[in-house]
């Protein structure tokens, strides 16, 4: 990652971080549902889509769930609720052509 790059990541999580606190100050800890996956795909991901190379995805995660459970909820709520781009060609099975991703 550039300087650009990790910077903007850094920021991204602060912002998480914020998010969690404000769930705290108001004492939601509780009551807040909440899964966040937010990644940065590598610049390069055509090159290594045409070369067969793993693309790397710099992420960050934030989870406030209780249990499976409630992960699972979560993920159900996601199905239901997802809509497919109007522009199918950009989605991230057609952007990855099914070369594996790395979650760093």
């Amino acid at each position: 990652m550039n300087e650009h790059e990790v910077e903007f990541m850094a920021k991204v999580y602060l912002l998480i971080q914020q998010i969690e606190a404000l769930t705290r100050e108001y004492g939601f800890e509780n009551r807040v549902m909440s899964a966040m996956v937010f990644g940065l795909i590598e610049a390069e991901m055509q090159d290594a889509i045409e070369e067969g190379r793993m693309v790397e995805l710099q992420s960050v995660f934030s989870f406030n769930l209780e249990d499976r459970a409630e992960l699972e909820t979560v993920k159900k709520l996601m199905d239901a609720t997802y809509e497919e781009p109007k522009d199918k060609g950009r989605g991230f099975s057609d952007l990855f052509g099914g070369i594996d991703v790395n979650l760093n």
